[in-house]
């Protein structure tokens, strides 16, 4: 099958949020990849950006908010807002092909992807770029999704009944 247009238009995307370009990573909240492998290398790029980050977290426990924390953490906001289009993505599968896809690859970067959803649920106003409210709102709404996931696809089991 020959590449089209669009198939263009989405390696550039990727190819920009691989190289970590802020807007192109936020791109990805609205303009997910609707092919599963485009999905899945959008998935990655933005899971790893979690993991090569997740070293400052320790730091940041300090609190001390200097100019490499903030450039930290604008780059994380950015995959964490991309995120949101895989997770609709997922939302609005009745199949659940996307979260038989997407699940694995989240579960791999689970731990790094998990550290950064509580460091802004637990310090929404560490956002330092647009609403902090939100931020941590964001981060509350994927650990929900996380846990709720659907089926035999839930990352975080979690029991109720104690």
């Amino acid at each position: 099958m020959h590449p089209t247009q669009a198939d263009f238009w989405v390696e550039a995307l990727l190819n920009a949020a691989e190289r970590r370009s802020i807007p192109h990573l936020m791109r990805l909240e609205k303009e997910w990849p609707t092919d599963i492998s485009f999905g899945r290398r959008a998935l990655i790029i933005l899971l790893e950006i979690f993991k090569a980050e997740a070293h400052n977290l320790r730091r940041f426990e300090s609190r001390v908010y200097d100019h490499e924390m903030k450039s930290t953490v604008k780059l994380v906001i950015a995959p964490l807002a991309g995120l949101d289009g895989v997770f609709r993505m997922m939302h609005s599968d009745a199949e659940g092909l996307m979260a038989q896809t997407f699940f694995p690859v989240i579960r791999l970067y689970l731990r790094e992807y998990l550290a950064w959803l509580r460091f802004f649920v637990a310090n929404p106003k560490m956002s330092a770029v647009g609403d902090a409210v939100n931020t941590g709102l964001q981060a509350s709404n994927r650990l929900a999704d996380l846990m709720k996931g659907g089926g035999r696809y839930r990352l975080l089991a979690i029991p109720m009944d104690r």
